[in-house]
């Protein structure tokens, strides 16, 4: 996730000013890293940011694949408010998976992420 961002960071000509950071010339010299807070702003129960793009995204992590998921607000917006709601389900109602996160949020997430890989991937 972090290679991932500093190579849009590269691409954008970022990081923001306001992280202090120098803007970011190439790969192997760009110290972006999105998933330190004093670079990068976020909710702490949604953990939506605003990428060096400028875009909106907001990432989660399911324990039960070992997997980060990133989704970007204007690429796809139902997944985005999926994983923003889950996030708060998680973050602010420390919901331990028996109140309904799984069944509510999880799962129609699990299944984006499948189709995605099944019929435009093709794997």
């Amino acid at each position: 996730m972090i290679d991932f961002f500093r190579n849009v960071a590269v691409a954008s000509g970022g990081p923001p000013a306001s992280t202090g950071l120098p803007q970011c010339a190439t790969f192997a010299t760009c110290k972006y890293d999105v998933t330190d807070p004093a670079q990068v702003q976020q909710d702490p129960q949604t953990n939506v940011f605003t990428g060096p793009d400028g875009l909106q995204y907001v990432y989660t992590y399911f324990p039960s694949r070992n997997d980060w998921i990133v989704t970007r607000q204007d690429r796809n917006i139902a997944t985005f408010k999926l994983v923003s709601a889950y996030n708060t389900d998680i973050n602010a109602t420390k919901d331990d998976g028996t109140q309904g996160a799984y069944s509510v949020y999880e799962y129609p997430i699990r299944y984006t992420i499948d189709s995605y890989n099944t019929y435009e991937r093709g794997y």
